[in-house]
């Protein structure tokens, strides 16, 4: 599935928000529904996480795909559209 998940809210009172694609979550379930987690993984865009940074971090665009470049492993002259994520979600009782 595609997911758009806001992750903040920038200047201005905009939410600023990240794209999932191809995310598949998975998890344990029981009689009471799920078990303590569920894991999501896929892709997620750069191009929004360089639009979180500009906008949450006060980066440049080019310093904000320098910067993931260098954190992610890719070359920043010829990024990718997306790169993997994964992630896991604890569940507490409410």
């Amino acid at each position: 599935i595609t997911l758009e998940i806001p992750v903040a809210l920038g200047s201005g009172g905009l939410p600023v928000a990240v794209t999932l694609r191809a995310a598949v979550f998975s998890g344990a379930s029981n009689s009471d529904g799920f078990g303590d987690a569920i894991d999501a993984e896929g892709e997620i865009e750069i191009d929004d996480l360089v639009r979180a940074l500009v906008e949450l971090a006060g980066f440049d665009e080019q310093g904000a795909l320098d910067t993931l470049a260098s954190l992610l492993g890719f070359d920043a002259a010829s990024p990718p559209a997306t790169v993997p994520f994964a992630a896991r979600f604890a569940l507490t009782g409410g």
